[in-house]
């Protein structure tokens, strides 16, 4: 079930499973994750490694545009 809920969905450019975004997808690496909130007032995201089941999760006030850097630093670093 897990795996058919992150496989990439039709009509998606490849770039959403259900309900989650995929923000890397590679032979060995798949990210998947979701940003929300409340803008601007606060914002949350989430982001998991299903290859490790390593994770981050974010909330601040600000927006996601705070958020946002340091979930790229996670994903690519």
């Amino acid at each position: 079930t897990i795996q058919l809920m992150l496989q990439p969905q039709p009509a998606t450019a490849s770039s959403w499973a259900l309900g989650h975004e995929i923000y890397l997808d590679t032979a060995s690496t798949t990210i998947v994750g979701h940003g929300g909130g409340a803008f601007p007032r606060t914002g949350a995201s989430f982001r998991v490694n299903t290859s490790t089941g390593n994770a981050i999760a974010i909330m601040m006030t600000g927006g996601t545009e705070m958020i946002d850097p340091y979930m790229n630093a996670w994903i690519y670093w």
